[in-house]
C-alpha cells in the first residue's frame, strides 16, 4: 500500500472521529435543551393542576385569593403564588388566565419532549452541529490530501 494512501486513510479516520465528537456534543446539547423546556412545561402543568384542584375544593376561597384583575378581553387573571401553586420564585407562569385553570389539558412527556426537539432554536443548534462536523471533516480531509501529496 502506498504511503500516500495510508496518510489519506489516517486523515479520513481522524476526520470521521472529529466529526463524530462534534455531532455527539451537539446532540447532547440538543437533548439537554429539549429536556429543560419539557421540564418547564411539566412544572407549569403541575401548577395548573394544583390551581384546578384548589378551585374544585373551595371555589369561594379560590376567587378571594387568586383573582388579581381582568385582562383586556374580560378574562380573569389568576395569581398562582397566592394559591400556593407556583413553583420557583421566577416562574414565568406565576400569573395565568382563568381559561388555563378551568380545563387543564392532558400532559404527555413524549409529545412535550418530541415537540421541543423540533422547536426551531433547538433544531437550528442541531443543524449547526452537523454543519460544523462536516466542515471539520472536510478541513481534516483536505489537510490529509495536501500532506498525502507531499508524501508521494
Amino acid at each position: 500500500m502506498a504511503a500516500s494512501q495510508r496518510v489519506s486513510r489516517g486523515f479520513h479516520r481522524l476526520g470521521l472521529f472529529l466529526a463524530a465528537i462534534i455531532v455527539l456534543i451537539g446532540g447532547y446539547y440538543w437533548v439537554v435543551s429539549a429536556s429543560e423546556v419539557s421540564n418547564q412545561d411539566w412544572r407549569h402543568h403541575k401548577a395548573l393542576v394544583c390551581a384546578h384542584d384548589f378551585r374544585h375544593r373551595d371555589e369561594k376561597r379560590f376567587w378571594d385569593l387568586s383573582l388579581t384583575e381582568l385582562d383586556d378581553t374580560g378574562e380573569a387573571i389568576i395569581d398562582l403564588r397566592a394559591l400556593g401553586c407556583s413553583q420557583p420564585v421566577n416562574d414565568p407562569h406565576e400569573i395565568i388566565k382563568f381559561g388555563e385553570v378551568r380545563v387543564v389539558p392532558y400532559f404527555s412527556w413524549l409529545s412535550s419532549f418530541g415537540s421541543e426537539l423540533l422547536f426551531p432554536p433547538i433544531l437550528i443548534s442541531a443543524l449547526a452541529a452537523v454543519v460544523l462536523a462536516a466542515a471539520a471533516y472536510g478541513l481534516v480531509r483536505g489537510i490529509g490530501w495536501v500532506i498525502g501529496g507531499f508524501v508521494s
